[in-house]
Formats: structure tokens, C-alpha cells, sequence
């Protein structure tokens, strides 16, 4: 959350092959912590890197469909949206199966998982498009769903999806909208620097620039990154 790509990504590729299949088929949770990586990847790595990484395999649905969105997420960067479309039907083919049956601690949260993965994908789509308004609609839709989730720490969902809401109404051209939703996500997640970049840009697309100087500070005091996020990746 704080940026921090090189930490995260090392430790992301530290998780491999220290949870064994025998206790990912037993534990739901532990499935949770194996898709990790992908969202950390997804989250953080260019393109290139993200679509490198290794097919997981069948045996856990759940983690393969992590996978699937990390790639759709690294295609809709490149543009390269029927394939990142592709992508988004995997997810979409493996919701839709009748044959897997999943621990009882993540069976009930695993459904809403899977369609948030679907709707930001489609709002990255979207926004590699420039169509904002479609944009909006599709993590609007993965907001509403993330905000009836069960609740987990970590989250079952890696990232708070109104910070891509806000960022899709700021490049919409609609900053006053862009900063009421920042504000909200901000209410959920105090400190969140990516959040605060997003607010600190609508601010000074509206003119607050005082106000804005005040949330930059917040934000390079909580920000762990060699670069400043973009608002398309948030």
C-alpha cells in the first residue's frame, strides 16, 4: 500500500513453494495468501513482468483466477484489451463452475471475489479506452459489491476499489466528484497514500491548491515509493 515495489515484489516471490497443496486444499485462508503474489504484481510490476509469471495451475480454482486477473489487468495497460477481455471471460468461466467445491472459510466470499476481479478488470479496459463514464459504472459496481463483503484482515479483495472510482471521475473531468469519493475511501482507510494522491490531484484540478500543498504532505509522508502512483493505476 505504501508503494513500496521492490520490498513487495521480493517478498511476493519469497511465498513460492512455502505453502504446501496439502494444507491449501484443507484451509481456505491459505489459498487467500497464495493469490497474494499475483495481486501484488498486478498492483505493482510493469506489464512485462506480471505476464511472466507462471501458470498455477488447476488444482485451486481460487488462485488461478488471481492469476487470470493479474494478466488481464497488465493487458488493458498495454492495450492489448482482446486479450485482456480474454482474460476477464477465464474469470468468468471459472465463477461459473459447478463442479469445485471451496473450503468453508472463503466458499461463501469466494463468489464476490471473482466479480470484483471481472468489473476492474473492465473498468481498466474502459479506462485504456478513455471511456471514463464506463469507467466509472464498472468500479462503481466492484465498490458496491467490496462494501458488503464479509470482513477479513487482510481484506479478501487486496485494495480499496473506490480509490479507482475516484481516479476514473477525476479523468472523467468531474475533480468534485473525484474528491467526495477520495474523502469516503479515506473515512475506510485513513492514510492511504494512494488515496491521497488522488485527493491532492483533485484538489488542485478544482484550484484548492492550499489545501492540496496540506494533503501532499500527508501523501510524501506516507508514500514508500522511488516514483509518484499514476491516477490510471490507482
Amino acid at each position: 500500500m505504501a508503494g513500496d515495489t521492490p520490498t513487495a515484489l521480493e517478498y511476493a516471490r519469497r511465498l513460492e513453494g512455502k505453502i504446501s497443496d496439502e494444507i491449501a486444499r484443507k484451509v481456505g485462508w491459505i489459498q487467500i495468501i497464495r493469490q497474494g503474489p499475483f495481486f501484488a504484481y498486478a498492483q505493482l510490476a510493469d506489464p512485462a513482468t506480471t505476464l511472466s509469471l507462471e501458470d498455477p495451475g488447476d488444482e485451486f480454482p481460487f488462485v488461478k483466477a488471481s492469476w487470470h486477473y493479474a494478466r488481464g489487468v497488465a493487458f488493458a495497460r498495454l492495450g492489448k484489451l482482446d486479450k485482456a477481455t480474454a482474460e476477464k471471460a477465464n474469470i468468468t468461466a471459472i465463477a461459473a463452475r459447478s463442479d469445485v467445491s471451496y473450503p468453508p472459510d472463503i466458499a461463501f466470499a469466494v463468489d464476490d471475489v471473482l466479480r470484483i476481479a471481472q468489473h476492474v478488470i473492465e473498468g481498466r479496459i474502459a479506462q485504456s479506452r478513455g471511456e471514463w463514464d464506463q469507467a466509472v459504472s464498472e468500479f462503481r459496481a466492484a465498490v458496491e459489491i467490496q462494501d458488503d463483503m464479509a470482513y477479513l484482515e487482510p481484506p479478501f479483495w487486496y485494495y480499496p476499489v473506490r480509490q479507482s472510482l475516484g481516479a476514473a471521475h477525476l479523468q472523467a473531468g468531474k475533480p468534485e466528484a473525484a474528491e467526495k469519493v477520495f474523502r469516503e475511501s479515506l473515512n475506510r482507510l485513513p492514510g492511504n497514500p494512494w488515496v491521497l494522491y488522488g485527493l491532492m490531484e483533485a484538489q488542485e484540478a478544482q484550484g484548492n491548491m492550499d489545501v492540496a500543498a496540506e494533503t501532499r504532505r500527508r501523501f510524501e509522508r506516507a508514500w514508500g515509493g522511488a516514483e509518484r502512483p499514476e491516477i490510471g493505476r490507482l
